[in-house]
């Protein structure tokens, strides 16, 4: 397997590469989704923890582009963490995955605001048939959409800036 890489344009909000905190407790699962990342989504720094507490602790001191973490942990749940996300960072996308997930843990997390809700199986698929990596994809998409909404919400708060300097000048 050899790594791949995509030319990135000027105007691709993922011209920079994207900070990606990864949290699971399992650490053979996290060690292979950390190195299908770096074989199928190059364009990702990935920060991984193995417990809650790590995940809250590098969550605090780094800024990132998204979380990804499984459901449950051995000290706590994702969505514990998704409540903490969105107080202090209510659009950072934040992905859900699970191996255990129903139907009453998909709603939990959509109604808290989960951004995307994986179960492992299909990331799982990728470990076996890494040319359509589906969560490569999927992360790339939840970030690249972040980031042009940062960008208009950067655009829109400049402009707005000039238009009150030049009616009071």
């Amino acid at each position: 397997m050899g790594i791949t890489t995509r030319p990135q344009t000027e105007g691709d909000p993922l011209s920079t590469r994207a900070k990606l905190l990864l949290i699971d407790d399992d650490e053979q699962w996290l060690t292979l989704a950390r190195e299908l990342l770096a074989e199928t989504a190059t364009d990702f720094d990935v920060v991984t923890a193995t417990s809650l507490a790590t995940g809250r602790q590098h969550f605090t001191e780094t800024a990132f582009d998204c979380v990804v973490c499984d459901y449950r942990l051995g000290d706590g749940t994702g969505l514990e963490l998704l409540s903490e996300v969105r107080a202090s960072h209510p659009e950072l996308p934040f992905v859900l995955v699970t191996s255990r997930g129903d139907e009453s843990v998909a709603a939990d997390a959509i109604s808290q605001g989960v951004t995307d809700y994986i179960p492992k199986e299909l990331i799982r698929e990728d470990f076996d048939n890494p040319d359509e990596p589906i969560f490569g994809t999927q992360l790339r998409k939840v970030v690249r959409s972040y980031r042009r909404q940062r960008a208009l919400q950067q655009e829109r708060e400049l402009k707005t800036t000039a238009v009150d300097l030049l009616t009071t000048v």
